[in-house]
């Protein structure tokens, strides 16, 4: 159902701070899709019908706040209207509503209980990606593979790409396209990386008060703050960043590899041989030529 106090505030707003031609037209466009009763999320923020116009338009009056805390930007109204009513414009017809089972603790009863999931319109087909398959997966998901179809996101092109490799090898496997960061990580999240994220938080406070900007947060092993600029990370021949080297011999290394995130058993070998023939041939160890663990 439209909260249509949300929708009147987000197109009045639309007409009154962008002059630019096309407004208009995209609005239309909204009108066409569930951008105004769609969520912001499926799990955490404005995870219910409308929380995508509501969330746009809490980021619209933040960033407006910020401005006008920084007036000497000179940023347009028009250009902080577009970037914050507009910044979440993709999950328009992203979601959908389903249900799922959930047990009740107390009566053990099961019943149905709805939830916002993720459904991608635009995701290339097994036809139109089959041609495009050996150059994605060879150059990866940021590759510009172009194959005059609807312009899906390349992530989307290399995730049914990877879809249709692992079929031929008669591995039937789900993926979903990502992007990958702490959501993808191998290990449960600990103690310690609730006080890390904390440290960072507070660390984009105290550089904030420094008058730093346009840059990342970085705490070194003594947890002081440092800023981190581009320029610190690019090449400086290239004007590319250059890879993070971590260092494989150092024992803190060795001792999360061994006894958090590798845990390849002999049956794995086993079930691998259905596939490959050699599977000791992938072995972590072997490649890395480390002696393996007891």
């Amino acid at each position: 159902m439209v909260n249509q106090k949300l929708k009147d505030q987000f197109i009045t707003l639309c007409r009154s701070e962008i002059q630019r031609n096309g407004i208009e037209e995209l609005l239309l466009y909204l009108e066409q899709t569930d951008f105004y009763t769609a969520p912001a999320s499926t799990r955490f923020h404005g995870n219910y019908s409308g929380g995508l116009v509501e969330h746009s338009l809490n980021v619209y009056k933040a960033t407006k706040q910020l401005a006008n805390q920084h007036q000497e930007l000179n940023i347009s109204a028009e250009s902080i209207a577009i970037a914050a009513l507009f910044h979440d414009l993709c999950k328009a017809n992203l979601y959908v509503l389903s249900t799922k089972n959930v047990k009740d603790d107390t009566t053990g009863i099961w019943r149905k209980e709805p939830f916002y999931k993720t459904d991608d319109k635009y995701p290339l087909g097994h036809q139109e990606a089959a041609g495009s398959e050996p150059r994605l997966l060879r150059e990866g998901p940021y590759s510009t593979v172009s194959d005059g179809v609807f312009p899906a996101p390349r992530y989307n092109r290399f995730n049914t790409a990877l879809e249709n490799k692992l079929a031929s090898l008669g591995l039937k496997v789900k993926t979903r396209p990502i992007e990958i960061g702490y959501d993808v990580r191998c290990q449960t999240p600990v103690s310690y990386d609730l006080m890390y994220c904390s440290e960072l938080a507070v660390g984009v406070w105290v550089l904030f008060k420094r008058g730093e900007t346009g840059c990342m947060v970085f705490a070194d092993h003594n947890g002081k703050i440092h800023p981190l600029y581009l320029k610190d990370l690019q090449d400086p021949k290239t004007g590319k960043i250059m890879p993070r080297l971590v260092d494989i011999s150092n024992e803190k290394f060795h001792n999360v590899m061994h006894n958090i995130l590798h845990a390849v058993t002999p049956a794995d070998y086993e079930a691998a041989r259905k596939f490959v023939a050699n599977p000791e041939e992938y072995d972590f160890y072997k490649i890395l030529n480390w002696e393996p663990q007891e």
